[in-house]
């Protein structure tokens, strides 16, 4: 059996390592990274088919502490426009956009729902990962930093590996982060702001 198949608990995600180890998200916010796994988790629970459309109610987007909906609607905009690529296991990559259509702006729009989709080629790719982290998602969402959710993402998918340890060079470590280039150049700034 797949893990696509399994249904996850409803406080808890299991993330593809497709979408945990991706290049292009250095410019994503804070909120931004908590949602694409939010939607992610969301579409996991109701079965992930191609050509589906997944139902959420915005308030599963928003950080607790926050009331209104701008925060949501920048990070809805910046999914979309957010063209990443992806790892394939035979070495290869897929560019795709993070988050497909949506009707966020629609004045036909049920009140507190954001009906949404994902590419078909991300899709394809994440039902045949192999390889999943396990997400909190109240851990993820009291997360204050975008390099602290892809600190954790990255951790949670080699939780349970055989593998005891793993070595990174600074740059292959700074893109798995999605530090943006030319910030924090030197190790100590890296460690005192991302680590």
């Amino acid at each position: 059996m797949k893990v696509v198949e399994l249904r996850p608990r409803r406080d808890e995600a299991y993330k593809p390592s497709e979408l945990i180890q991706i290049t292009g998200h250095q410019a994503l916010s804070l909120n931004a990274r908590r949602a694409i796994t939010v939607l992610w988790h969301n579409a996991h629970l109701s079965g992930v088919e191609e050509g589906k459309d997944y139902v959420i109610e915005i308030d599963d987007l928003k950080p607790d502490h926050h009331k209104g909906y701008e925060m949501v609607e920048d990070a809805i905009e910046a999914l979309m426009r957010s063209i990443v690529v992806l790892k394939l296991p035979d070495g290869g990559s897929r560019r795709v956009q993070f988050l497909g259509g949506n009707d966020l702006d629609s004045p036909e729009r049920a009140a507190g729902t954001l009906t949404y989709s994902f590419d078909k080629r991300l899709i394809e790719v994440l039902n045949n990962s192999d390889i999943w982290g396990k997400i909190n998602i109240p851990v993820l969402m009291a997360f204050s930093s975008k390099y602290a959710i892809s600190l954790y993402e990255n951790v949670a998918q080699r939780a349970g590996l055989r593998k005891q340890s793993e070595t990174f060079t600074l740059e292959q470590f700074r893109a798995m982060m999605g530090v943006e280039e030319g910030r924090y150049p030197m190790f100590g700034a890296l460690n005192k702001h991302v680590i």
